[in-house]
């Protein structure tokens, strides 16, 4: 056709295949002499066989493939999540049990939702890559606690579950100003204890302000670091609290206490050894501590003497 009519662009109309296309999904079965030529509803007819064939078979292919081709895939996601989770367990410093634990409170507030769960044999599938999948609501303590057996050699099958997370939830782990901001807000709002969070300074934003004089500035930092690095982050951390201190003080707010929060769970002591001398009298000034993950009540106690 394009030999013969060299610019074709102009010469034929590809807006009637849409126009079809609308009619039928409108009407459907409905299509009638009086809407369409008997011609066109006969075309139209037999494109709807076609593509109806033509769907059955794809899904026929794809089925008939999936016992070769789908262990393969559907492993892939198991085995990442695996070994990204043993590295998460180590660095939280969380057993296995103390992981489901923590799992099932989540799940009996339907803040995670098993998507995928699989049971297999080490042993019978080194040779071919054999799983049994379960499908529905399970709790992550049933889960572990199933003692399916292989069906082939009769042992005692591995698992692995994929879960989601609630959106809100989601939201707030992924959230730029890190999780440890929302937990320790979350922790102040059920003291009622009340607080400002991302108040603006004339010079910068400040994370959590209380009521009464207290700035807490909170920190996520990678766990991959010596103790120079770790003593450096402070340092900047420290810094960087002083300059919050001067443009709320520019801006006529005082501060009696400052608080840093981090995702480290060793105590700063040694870190602090060698930054006394230098930094002695904000130390002394703002009673300046350090939080980690465990002393999160500590803090809150604290702040609610001082306050």
């Amino acid at each position: 056709m394009k030999k013969n009519l060299r610019n074709y662009e102009q010469t034929i109309n590809f807006d009637i295949i849409e126009e079809l296309l609308k009619i039928f999904e409108e009407q459907g079965e409905e299509i009638t002499s009086t809407t369409l030529d008997p011609i066109i509803r006969q075309k139209i007819k037999e494109i709807r066989k076609y593509s109806i064939n033509k769907l059955l078979g794809s899904i026929t292919d794809i089925l008939e493939a999936s016992p070769n081709i789908l262990p393969k895939v559907i492993f892939v996601p198991h085995t990442v999540s695996r070994n990204l989770l043993a590295k998460i367990l180590k660095k939280a410093r969380l057993t296995i049990d103390d992981y489901i634990y923590v799992l099932d409170d989540l799940y009996t507030y339907n803040l995670i939702n098993n998507i995928h769960t699989i049971f297999w044999c080490e042993d019978c599938s080194l040779d071919n890559i054999r799983y049994m999948e379960y499908h529905g609501r399970l709790s992550p303590s049933k889960i572990a606690k199933s003692k399916l057996k292989c069906p082939i050699c009769g042992k005692n099958q591995s698992y692995s579950s994929i879960f989601s997370l609630d959106n809100l939830l989601k939201e707030a782990i992924f959230s730029k100003d890190g999780f440890l901001l929302i937990y320790l807000g979350w922790l102040l709002k059920d003291r009622n204890i009340e607080y400002s969070i991302n108040k603006y300074s004339s010079k910068c934003e400040n994370d959590i302000i209380v009521d009464g004089g207290i700035l807490i500035e909170c920190k996520m930092f990678k766990s991959e670091k010596d103790d120079s690095a770790k003593r450096s982050e402070l340092e900047n951390c420290i810094k960087q609290i002083i300059k919050h201190i001067e443009g709320l003080g520019e801006d006529g707010e005082k501060i009696k206490y400052a608080y840093l929060v981090w995702n480290r769970y060793e105590k700063p002591d040694n870190f602090l050894v060698t930054l006394r001398s230098k930094y002695k009298d904000f130390l002394a000034k703002y009673n300046f501590k350090v939080f980690g993950p465990n002393d999160f009540d500590e803090l809150v106690n604290l702040i609610n003497k001082f306050r």
